[in-house]
């Protein structure tokens, strides 16, 4: 095998393993939430209370500032109509880990008022290091009951209804991953120079030979 050849052989080895480690844009759920439990809506205020429990997760290295998109897919029963919103956010770069003192320093029970919305919760808890859980009654004032109530399309009516309700939420957001190449691809091209430069370093060693 020429000299040539074997550079040639090595430069197609070590070109495929450049391309190996060229990076690629993946996305990864980083935080989850899952809830469920009863809704009474009154269609005279229109006021809505919701009544359940949620669980927590965190995934992967949540200490990462990262661009993080906030996906969201709530379903609701209500008088025999089953509707869903789903979208996503995106909602700025952060680490998830900056958000968790807060979080911790709550009391596992109380209760909060967000503007438009009432929020009583207890039996918070960490079930282990990455998981939490709480029991919650959500009370929403007139312009998010009708807000929510148009966007589900249930329209107006004046009547009291109870149904069921579930949410789905995820905190997700591009992370880099190393393109995988196949094994057989790769290793013809690296066998073949290894073996090459071998060939040529027994070809010179036979060249000294006889020139001795």
């Amino acid at each position: 095998m020429t000299f040539t050849k074997t550079i040639k052989s090595l430069i197609g080895a070590a070109a495929l393993t450049v391309i190996a480690s060229v990076s690629s844009a993946a996305t990864a759920t980083f935080a989850e939430l899952n809830s469920t439990g009863s809704v009474t809506y009154i269609g005279s205020g229109p006021t809505s209370t919701f009544t359940g429990s949620a669980t927590a997760s965190l995934y992967g290295d949540t200490s990462v500032a990262r661009d993080y998109a906030l996906n969201y897919n709530f379903t609701a029963n209500i008088a025999g109509q089953s509707r869903s919103l789903v979208g996503t956010y995106g909602i700025g770069s952060f680490s998830i880990d900056s958000l968790l003192p807060a979080v911790a320093s709550l009391p596992s029970s109380g209760s909060q008022n967000l503007g438009g919305l009432t929020l009583s919760y207890e039996n918070m808890m960490a079930t282990s290091s990455t998981t939490a859980s709480v029991d919650y009654t959500l009370a929403l004032g007139t312009d998010l009951t009708a807000f929510l109530r148009d966007e589900l399309g249930f329209g107006s009516s004046k009547g009291t209804f109870t149904g069921t309700y579930s949410l789905n939420a995820t905190l997700t957001a591009d992370v880099e991953t190393a393109a995988a190449v196949p094994l057989p691809a790769a290793a013809p091209l690296l066998v073949f120079g290894v073996g090459g430069l071998a060939a040529f370093g027994r070809k010179r060693r036979k060249n000294r030979a006889k020139a001795a």
